[in-house]
Parts: structure tokens; sequence; C-alpha cells
């Protein structure tokens, strides 16, 4: 996993360490995926005026789970299946190998799109350093990403996949595609989520272990 420099996401960077914070969320029906495809990645396809036009296509954690590969999704340990328990770090500690993952797809925690305004009791606070509140307090919308190239779906597989997820299923046509198309529908927010999803996936493909 990777952490983002996004300007427009919460990026929850004190509960990152929290293997317990990140399982959680990743099954929130809220939850959504920008999903890449060996530097493509999903859009919608849609017809306005005989013309075509394009949206980034939001994928939900039920989509894309059967690729994530084995659970638990973060925190794995040495044995397949077992879970690193979470501990609490002292003062300007980091351990970032309590939510690690080492089997399945790199995956990209983008941040927390805040919905509503903040109150004394809201989720981004720094205070929020235990998971379990954490999760009760949070209200928004959890982005993550990740690139499925080395998942090794077959043209068949990837195009059958699309046609599968709820997007797919409610009569959108989804395809794969490069950036260039999707630029100019863009609103300012869904360009930097974009951006950021783009750079990170991008990152974590050029530099594997």
């Amino acid at each position: 996993m990777l952490l983002s420099n996004l300007t427009s996401l919460n990026r929850l960077s004190w509960l990152r360490p929290f293997q317990s914070f990140l399982n959680s969320i990743i099954k929130l029906p809220t939850t959504r995926w920008i999903l890449f495809n060996n530097g493509k990645h999903a859009i919608i396809r849609s017809e306005k005026d005989s013309k075509p036009t394009f949206s980034l296509a939001y994928l939900t954690t039920q989509d894309v789970e059967h690729l994530l590969g084995p659970k638990p999704y973060f925190g794995q340990a040495k044995e397949l299946g077992d879970l690193i328990p979470d501990t609490t770090p002292t003062h300007d500690e980091h351990i970032p190998t309590e939510s690690i993952r080492h089997r399945g797809p790199r995956v990209v925690f983008l941040g927390l799109h805040e919905i509503g305004e903040r109150d004394a009791t809201s989720l981004p606070s720094s205070d929020f350093t235990d998971p379990e509140t954490a999760i009760q307090k949070l209200e928004g919308i959890p982005y993550f990403s990740m690139d499925i190239s080395s998942i090794g779906l077959t043209d068949e597989g990837l195009h059958s996949f699309l046609g599968n997820t709820t997007l797919g299923r409610d009569g959108n046509n989804l395809i794969w595609s490069d950036p260039k198309p999707l630029s100019p529908w863009l609103d300012a927010f869904t360009a930097d989520v974009f951006a950021s999803a783009r750079s990170m996936v991008d990152w974590n493909q050029r530099n594997k272990v």
C-alpha cells in the first residue's frame, strides 16, 4: 500500500498503520474504487446528442473483491490467512508493517471524501487514533485504487468483468481507456482524485519489489 498526496481527500494518515481500520473501511458499501489495467482505466462511455461522452467509473468493493486476493486484505502475516495484530504506536513512531499487504494486487488507499460540516465529534481529527471509534465516526466516501494487470485476465475476461460490475449490470457501457478521452469531462474534484490515483498506481507498477 502507498500513501497519496491528495488535497481533495482526507488522507487519514494517523489511522493508516492500523490494519483493522483499513480492513473495515474497505468493506463499507460507500467505498469506491478507481481501477486500472496496465495504465488504462475503467470509464463509462455514453451518448449525448449523437456524440460520445465519458465519465470515470467508480466501482464498489463488491465489484472488485474477487480480484483482491486472499483475506485479510491488510495486515497479512507470513502464513496465509493469518493477521498481524494492531498495536498502539508511541509518539512519532510509525509501524507500516501492521497494515502490510503482500498478496494480491497492490492497493492504494487514496483517502476519505468528507461529507457534511465538521463538528467536535467528527472523524477528521488525529484524536481518533482508536480504529473502532474512527469507524463509528466516519462520514464520507473512502476511495481506493489498484491496477489489475498482474492478475492476468484475458481481454475477454476484462470485458466480462466490467459488464458484471454494478454499473455494468445497470446498463452502463464500461470500457478500458487511456486518459485522453476522459480528461475534458472531469470536474475539479474528480480530476484531482483521478490524477493522484493514476500517479500512485503508476509508481507502484514501476517500483515492484
